[in-house]
């Protein structure tokens, strides 16, 4: 490193005789030992679509320039990237369980606004075209660890078309940030999610009557107060059948509380 900026701060002037063939062999001899060759076979063997980003800089370098070729393998690389964004994997499985036939479709990546038509419309032609076939779809939330605006939006527009078409749908195991998402867009969304440890467990009688209108009402409703039990019984009749009975139940602790008072 000193001997170049000796060189440069001091022999300059001796470099402009030097033939430009001279310069350009010294360069070429200096650059060779840049190119990592041996990433070309790496990358065939691990994965091959790495060697489009990886020869589209290689060329935009050689034939375009270093600027225009750095930004072109960073836009190739950025489709792929943006693509498997907008096409995430989703695994779809037919099961039948406690007598219920069940179609789980699991994505397996988080659900942003470039894939929420094609989640949507996955989720809608997977499902059995014939009405009369009683099947419940479980939507598999565990590897989703993001929803946006738009991706919420879809699943509540997916939720009206399969009720429409009498299918029940059930969004299980979902983080309770992306189910925050979807019912601060929809309140009555709340009342598709459900946990638990396994799809058996999920169609006994009793499971979710708990865990949905907990979250429900801890996120989406205020404390109930002496003056407003009423009205949140009365509003209770709207949000299924598993939370207006935790309502009811919780009034008459509230009106005691406030005879103690």
């Amino acid at each position: 490193g000193l001997l170049i900026l000796v060189a440069l701060g001091f022999l300059t002037g001796t470099f402009y005789y030097i033939p430009k063939a001279s310069l350009a062999g010294l360069i070429m001899c200096a650059m060779f030992f840049m190119v990592e060759y041996e990433m070309v076979p790496l990358l065939w063997k691990t994965k091959k679509l790495d060697l489009i980003p990886y020869f589209a800089t290689f060329f935009g370098c050689l034939f375009i320039g270093l600027e225009y070729g750095i930004l072109l393998g960073v836009g190739v690389n950025l489709v792929f990237i943006l693509y498997e964004s907008a096409r995430p994997s989703v695994h779809r499985k037919e099961l039948t369980i406690n007598g219920n036939s069940v179609l789980l479709v699991r994505p397996e990546n988080g659900l942003v606004f470039p894939a929420a038509e094609y989640i949507r419309d996955t989720i809608v032609r997977s499902c059995p075209q014939d009405d009369q076939l009683d099947v419940t779809i479980v939507v598999d939330g565990t590897h989703v660890f993001t929803v946006d605006a738009t991706m919420a939006k879809n699943l509540q527009l997916l939720t009206v078309d399969l009720e429409l078409r009498k299918q029940p749908v059930i969004f299980w195991n979902w983080r309770r940030t992306t189910e925050g998402t979807c019912c601060r867009l929809d309140p009555d969304m709340a009342r598709y999610f459900r946990y638990g440890s396994t799809l058996h467990d999920l169609f006994r009688d009793d499971i979710g009557k708990e865990t949905m209108p907990r979250f429900y009402l801890r996120q989406l409703l205020p404390l109930p107060s002496i003056m407003d039990v009423g009205t949140v019984i009365e509003c209770s009749a709207g949000l299924g059948s598993s939370v207006g009975p935790l309502l009811r139940n919780l009034s008459p602790r509230v009106e005691e509380k406030g005879r103690v008072g």
